[in-house]
């Protein structure tokens, strides 16, 4: 399990730091695409179903996950075949994107939800009607559909998102008896830790997956919005940190801590908070000696969201044939038996909500994970387009120079906010 889950934390790292850099941003836009296109029928009347997908083939968990998901529709539609066309993360989008040139496609698609330039190149299959019809649509939630313009493009299957990690010795000790719910209780229990321990720990560099990921529960809790940005809400945001950070609540180099480096410290018992995601349960089950348990984080006075991360799955506008190709998904990513592999394989959190009963979500990590899915959120943000990455860049900067203690929180939140303005938001 430990293995597993530290694979799946990689991979998902990797994608999103190559997506954050820009990689590879137009060069395969207009390319004519040789390989993996709309599958046909094959020799002896079979047909092929193929599936784009950016599994790299030294995470030897992901791409054994994605075989087993070709099993099950095989397995399902006998005499079929799924088709596994790897493309690399970073030309995933502008090589779809490519595909309105010549009209060939894949049949299926896995992708990390860039739907403001993937629906308007109109390149994915609009789902609302099958999944209006379907009998399993019932069992995924609203933050599962992937939508624009009020139309489905998009299922995602699982999750992966933080939580607030905890070392109940730690907090035993200090006299803490109540998890926090919101952030005046996180705040009186560091108070009750004091400085004996570290008492949160959260990633304070700058790039996208740490900035934002670990920061959007705090400022999503007092209302700021990337579409609509105001100084008012990060400035209260970035306030609320920095006064714990001068109280001696964050590490003193929190400024360089990432959502990698931060877990170590957490499970060699020395943080009594730690901000991070389900895929570092085989971590702590193997290497902290101590009792731990998790919450959904802290929510407040505007509630809060958490990012949930995960692939998306569509089908593409150029399938020959869009009914197998739904089936295939059908079969495979979004069926029960497909959903609980990514978690036993894995360590995702299956979103399907007839599974909440099923003995595999019963760890009591798990499930605080799973409870933490009704206050997640798109990633990215619907809306953002194109200027996605700088928006990102521009959140980074701004955290970390409030980390550091470069800029104060009113100096940094207007600096973020004028860098949104300069990009139309």
């Amino acid at each position: 399990m430990s293995q597993e889950v530290q694979l799946t934390s990689t991979s998902f790292s990797r994608r999103s730091l190559l997506k954050a850099a820009g990689v590879g941003l137009g060069v395969f836009a207009f390319a004519p695409l040789l390989t993996g296109c709309a599958g046909g029928s094959g020799a002896g009347g079979s047909k092929t179903v193929t599936f784009w997908h950016y599994t790299v083939s030294s995470d030897k968990v992901a791409t054994g996950t994605n075989k087993a998901m070709a099993a099950l529709f095989e397995k399902a539609k006998p005499g079929y075949t799924m088709n596994l066309v790897y493309i690399p993360a970073e030309q995933m989008t502008n090589k779809l994107i490519g595909t309105a040139t010549n009209k060939q496609g894949p049949d299926t698609i896995m992708h990390s939800g860039d739907l403001d330039q993937l629906v308007p190149a109109k390149v994915l299959s609009d789902l609302s009607d099958k999944f209006k019809a379907w009998d399993q649509k019932d069992k995924f939630p609203e933050s599962a559909l992937g939508k624009r313009n009020g139309k489905i493009y998009s299922i995602k299957s699982y999750a992966n998102l933080i939580g607030l990690w905890y070392n109940k010795d730690i907090l035993d000790e200090c006299g803490v008896t109540d998890l926090p719910t919101t952030f005046d209780e996180l705040g009186t229990a560091l108070k009750k830790v004091g400085s004996k321990y570290i008492g949160l720990g959260i990633a304070g560099a700058g790039d996208n997956t740490n900035a934002d990921w670990q920061g959007r529960p705090f400022y999503s809790g007092f209302g700021f919005d990337y579409l609509k940005p105001k100084v008012g809400p990060l400035e209260e945001t970035f306030t609320l940190l920095n006064d714990w950070r001068k109280a001696g609540y964050l590490p003193n180099d929190v400024a360089t801590w990432t959502q990698v480096s931060s877990f170590p410290r957490f499970t060699a018992g020395q943080v009594a908070f730690c901000v991070n995601g389900n895929w570092q349960l085989g971590n702590a089950k193997a290497d902290a000696k101590f009792k731990f348990g998790v919450v959904p984080m802290p929510r407040g006075p505007k509630g809060g969201t958490v990012y949930m991360g995960g692939e998306e799955f569509s089908v593409g506008a150029f399938s020959e044939d869009p009914d197998l190709a739904w089936e295939s998904l059908a079969d495979s990513w979004w069926s029960k038996e497909g959903s609980l592999l990514t978690l036993t394989r894995g360590g995702s959190i299956p979103l399907r909500t007839d599974l909440a009963d099923a003995k595999e979500l019963q760890d009591p990590i798990i499930k605080q994970f799973q409870l933490a899915t009704k206050y997640g959120t798109a990633y990215p943000d619907a809306g953002l387009g194109t200027n996605v990455v700088a928006a990102r860049q521009a959140m980074g900067t701004g955290w970390n120079a409030m980390m550091s203690g470069q800029q104060t929180p009113a100096a940094a939140a207007q600096s973020v906010v004028d860098a949104l303005h300069k990009l139309g938001f």
